[in-house]
């Protein structure tokens, strides 16, 4: 059919596969191929008309698909290409996408850097509700990847306190963390 090669429809196909049906592989070429679609069709950068949601989306999905694939490299040029679509969309580098990058980097090693990209993206939304808990739970993530439990302990505990201070969304992934955390000690 006609619709089968619409940006829309790979980036849905891609989508129910990574979340729906855990197909990881199936799901990174069906994404790839929606941004290669994207990019042909509205430019790279995108026109000021393109339906630039469609890209942001993909691009998040695939950052997270080919995280789960322990693919850090590809995750990090996804969240660089997600980056500057943004930032040519708003003039600024998000501070939530800043903190996305810690993953990686503290997997291949560079465990200084992840920690300035948290630092810099607290500091620049200490207020934000999704870049605290997204830098929260990767410092915690962060801390006890690298046996510094108490500090891991310690950032999921500041997170548990923040969503309830502030009357965030509350996941249950950070009470997860927060209890591993504190069964380690």
């Amino acid at each position: 059919p006609k619709t089968k090669d619409r940006v829309g429809t790979l980036f849905l196909q891609g989508y129910v596969l990574h979340n729906g049906e855990g197909d990881l592989p199936r799901a990174h070429w069906y994404l790839e191929q929606c941004i290669k679609k994207f990019a042909q069709e509205y430019g790279n950068p995108p026109n000021s008309t393109a339906p630039w949601g469609w890209l942001e989306k993909a691009l998040l999905e695939q950052g997270q698909v080919a995280g789960e694939m322990d693919n850090y490299e590809d995750q990090i040029k996804n969240w660089d290409k997600l980056d500057a679509l943004l930032f040519n969309r708003y003039g600024i580098h998000l501070p939530l996408i800043q903190a996305f990058y810690s993953w990686p980097l503290m997997k291949l090693g560079k465990e200084s850097e992840a920690r300035a990209k948290l630092k810099g993206a607290l500091e620049a939304a200490p207020n934000d509700e999704a870049t605290v808990v997204q830098v929260l739970n990767s410092l915690g993530a962060l801390e006890m990847e690298t046996d510094h439990l108490a500090a891991g302990s310690r950032a999921f505990q500041e997170l548990l306190s923040q969503v309830r201070r502030n009357s965030w969304k509350q996941s249950v992934v950070y009470l997860r963390n927060a209890g591993e955390a504190s069964a380690c000690l």
